[in-house]
C-alpha cells in the first residue's frame, strides 16, 4: 500500500458521514484533506487549495461529480489533476461517461482503507 504524505485531496459528497469516512480513509494513507457538500462549494476550495486528487459523488443533488469533473476537465490545467468518482454501484453507463469526461478511476461504495489505497496504486500504475 502506497503512502500519500504530503498530498492534499478535496473531497465532494453532500452527506457529511460519506465525507468524514473517505476523509479518515485517506488520511490514514497520508493525504491531507479539504471537505465540500456541494460542486459549487467544491469549486470555490479548488480556487483556493492546491489539491491533487478531487474525488466527488456521482449521485448528489443539482449538481453532481459528473459536472464537476467535467467542469474541472475544461481548463487545459487541470489535465494531469487525478479525479476520481465514487458511486454505490459499477453502471456501466455512468464508468463510461466518467472515462469520455476525462476522469482517472472511480471506486464503488462502500470501501475501505485497503480498497480504496489499491484503486488509488492501480490508477497511479496505468499513468505511469
Amino acid at each position: 500500500m502506497a503512502t500519500y504524505d504530503g498530498k492534499k485531496a478535496l473531497i465532494v459528497d453532500d452527506f457529511p458521514t460519506a465525507r468524514r469516512l473517505i476523509k479518515e480513509t485517506l488520511q490514514e494513507i497520508g493525504f491531507e484533506c479539504v471537505e465540500a457538500a456541494d460542486v459549487d462549494q467544491a469549486l470555490k476550495l479548488f480556487d483556493e487549495e492546491k489539491v491533487d486528487l478531487v474525488i466527488a459523488d456521482t449521485f448528489m443533488p443539482e449538481k453532481n461529480g459528473m459536472d464537476l469533473l467535467k467542469t474541472l476537465r475544461e481548463n487545459p490545467e487541470n489535465e494531469e489533476l487525478e479525479i476520481v468518482l465514487t458511486m454505490m454501484e459499477d453502471h456501466e453507463e455512468l464508468v463510461s461517461q466518467g472515462e469520455a469526461l476525462g476522469m482517472t478511476g472511480y471506486v464503488l461504495k462502500p470501501f475501505d482503507v485497503f480498497s480504496l489505497s489499491k484503486s488509488l496504486d492501480q490508477m497511479h500504475k496505468k499513468e505511469e
